[in-house]
């Protein structure tokens, strides 16, 4: 569930506030994509936010849809996508992250 002191504009523009900052790190950082719109959410290293960012962007998509069945479906749907390449990403990140020590 979303943190409760975040405003419903702040919870929105979450996946986008994540993904458009423009530091030199930013651009080094991992991402992941939604299989059925596109759009791309930055792993940063706060569990919380990126769990809050995943949400919102599962929101986005049940919002969209007036079938309830449907749209708990699709939620569910997009929601184990993400949360799977979440995991994914980070294994190999982080792989990556001790290979290079290693060396």
């Amino acid at each position: 569930m979303l943190k409760a002191n975040r405003t419903e504009k702040e919870v929105k523009n979450l996946p986008t506030r994540i993904a458009s900052k423009k530091s030199s790190s930013a651009n080094k950082l991992p991402s992941i994509k939604c299989s059925s719109c596109g759009a791309e959410i930055v792993l940063v290293q706060n569990v919380k936010l990126v769990s809050e960012a995943v949400e919102a962007h599962v929101e986005s998509h049940r919002s969209k849809i007036k079938n309830p069945i449907r749209s708990e479906a699709e939620a569910e749907r997009i929601r184990d996508d993400l949360i799977t390449q979440v995991f994914k990403t980070a294994g190999e990140h982080k792989f990556a992250r001790n290979s290079k020590r290693a060396c």
